[in-house]
């Protein structure tokens, strides 16, 4: 049984923060690495190459990362994985050969690997059981902050020396996610643990397949709309590149009312919400792949941006409440990973693809996959616990 801290919205927020905190940092690699590399004496494909490792550490730690948080406590952990990516984030503003720029960013990604789920357990936990979607509607912020607030710092830091923005964030990460750390490990909920004869995966039900391979398509679906975006603006839409930036911008703001689509899902059911929301996005897919015009493209991004507000905070709520308390780190570690892995995945498949038609291709595939994963969530309706 966990015992609810009644100040569960300040406790939820202070998570949130450091979580965003450090992706900002992280969401500042991106539009910088290819310029980072150079300086080394690399190119694109060895700028492509160090993201991929990185996301390869970032698909393995997190289910290891959150069983040590099921035994060491969630906020000791993302505390810790907070202080290591903000140490490494110093580092990176000094590597100085590329072997030294694939391990840092292997380490980065570590840190932020040891966070997540140590912060998606939190929060469900400090939020009453019925309002654990709109608790994860924060947790979804933490990525609106990253993903919105990380091109700024590359843009405003790096426009000169690309390395600049990393040395100078890991000056803020480090004392800023002590002070969010501290303040959230005072407010962490106390656990009663029951003592099980299984241990690790033993715990976690069959059950969690389904959400499970929803996160891998949503992963997937996801960076499919942020790589072929600019392609489809370009060489299908002709319009200036800048345009599909803005289509992203789109998407990722109208995330930011992801709180009252956990809301919705916990008033009206997590797993008919998510389905919707999948559906939505379906919906919005199939809009760029049908119209690919820059008004399509807006209004299917504005479609897409809405579905995610419901499916998002209700997939990891539901997925949340199919396990013991004492494995939720781990399960969580579990959505993170499947996330990232079809991150990495599903855009290669879908290149293939692309190379032989147009980029709206893409589109298409992201809305077939989109309804996959709302009919895959649906007989979670069965599940009670669900």
């Amino acid at each position: 049984m966990t015992v609810v801290n009644r100040g569960w919205v300040t406790a939820a927020l202070l998570a949130m923060l450091l979580m965003g905190t450090v992706l900002i940092g992280v969401s500042a690699i991106a539009p910088l690495i290819v310029d980072f590399a150079r300086v080394l004496g690399g190119d694109e494909v060895t700028a492509t190459s160090i993201q991929t490792l990185g996301y390869i550490v970032a698909t393995l730690v997190p289910p290891f990362a959150g069983a040590l948080a099921d035994r060491w406590g969630r906020g000791n952990t993302f505390t810790l994985g907070g202080i290591l990516a903000g140490l490494f984030f110093l580092v990176f503003g000094r590597v100085t050969t590329l072997p030294q720029a694939y391990v840092v960013r292997s380490a980065i990604a570590l840190g932020t690997g040891v966070v997540l789920p140590a912060v998606m357990a939190y929060i469900q936990e400090v939020a009453p059981a019925d309002r654990r979607g709109m608790a994860m509607g924060f947790y979804g912020l933490g990525f609106g902050m990253g993903g919105i607030f990380g091109p700024v710092l590359a843009t405003s830091l790096g426009a000169v020396d690309p390395s600049r923005p990393f040395f100078a964030w890991g000056l803020v990460t480090i004392p800023l996610v002590l002070l969010l750390g501290l303040a959230a490990r005072s407010r962490e909920p106390r656990v009663e643990r029951v003592v099980s004869s299984r241990r690790g995966l033993g715990q976690v039900p069959a059950v969690v397949t389904l959400p499970l391979v929803a996160a891998f398509l949503f992963g997937g679906i996801q960076l499919c709309m942020f790589t072929f975006v600019t392609q489809l603006v370009r060489y299908q839409i002709g319009a200036e590149v800048a345009y599909g930036g803005l289509a992203i911008a789109v998407f990722a703001t109208i995330g930011l009312l992801q709180p009252l689509g956990g809301l919705v899902a916990d008033r009206m059911g997590r797993v008919r919400v998510t389905a919707v929301g999948f559906a939505i996005l379906a919906i919005g897919m199939a809009m760029v792949y049908g119209w690919p015009t820059l008004p399509g493209l807006f209004a299917g991004m504005v479609l897409g941006g809405a579905g995610a507000v419901f499916f998002s905070p209700g997939l990891v709520a539901t997925m949340g409440s199919l396990v013991p308390v004492e494995v939720r780190g781990m399960n969580m570690g579990l959505y993170q990973a499947a996330t990232t892995l079809g991150s990495a995945l599903v855009p290669l498949a879908v290149a293939f693809f692309v190379r032989t038609a147009q980029p709206s291709v893409a589109f298409a595939a992201s809305a077939v996959m989109a309804l996959a994963a709302g009919a895959l969530i649906l007989p979670l309706r069965r599940h009670k616990a669900a």
